[in-house]
């Protein structure tokens, strides 16, 4: 099954912010650049003519927009995957049980993706075990892999943050 994302722009918020913010750092350096170059001292004819100066503006507009295609495209390596995972966690909890994370090979999140496949596959393997032994529900089995084996029960304070 082909698993590829025409798409680019995923999440128009997070890409569009990563864009502008690349775009504006190097809009600054250019022109931070040209005006080193326009202020050296002991220079007396323009640096620049007006032709030049057209020339520079178009050349500048063409980098802006270039650079802004290039951080849409190199976001959607990681807001692509952040949407899949959603998706399929969705998906998951909805009840499609065979919901699991498939992501491109370039994509990041490779492993996070495969530790969440692992976990769904245990907690699939759980309530299958569960279907099949109801009276181990009402039981509280101390066998669950989903217990803390150190925290007693009702117990949060042996548990610590990540």
């Amino acid at each position: 099954m082909e698993n590829r994302r025409r798409q680019y722009v995923i999440n128009k918020k997070v890409q569009f912010q990563y864009a502008l913010l690349v775009v504006s750092i190097m809009v600054l350096a250019v022109n931070i650049g040209i005006l080193v170059a326009v202020m050296v001292p002991g220079r007396e004819e323009p640096l620049f003519t007006s032709g030049m100066t057209t020339a520079i503006g178009i050349a500048e507009l063409i980098l802006i927009a270039a650079v802004w295609h290039s951080c849409v495209r190199l976001s959607h390596r990681v807001v692509g995957p952040v949407y899949v995972i959603q998706r399929e966690i969705e998906l998951f909890a909805a009840g499609d049980r065979s919901a699991r994370i498939r992501l491109r090979k370039r994509d990041v999140f490779q492993s996070e993706a495969a530790a969440i496949n692992a976990s769904l596959d245990k907690l699939q393997a759980e309530l299958e075990r569960l279907r099949g032994n109801p009276e181990s529900i009402a039981g509280g089995s101390s066998e669950s892999p989903w217990r803390d084996p150190g925290a007693e029960p009702g117990n949060q304070a042996n548990r610590q943050e990540g």
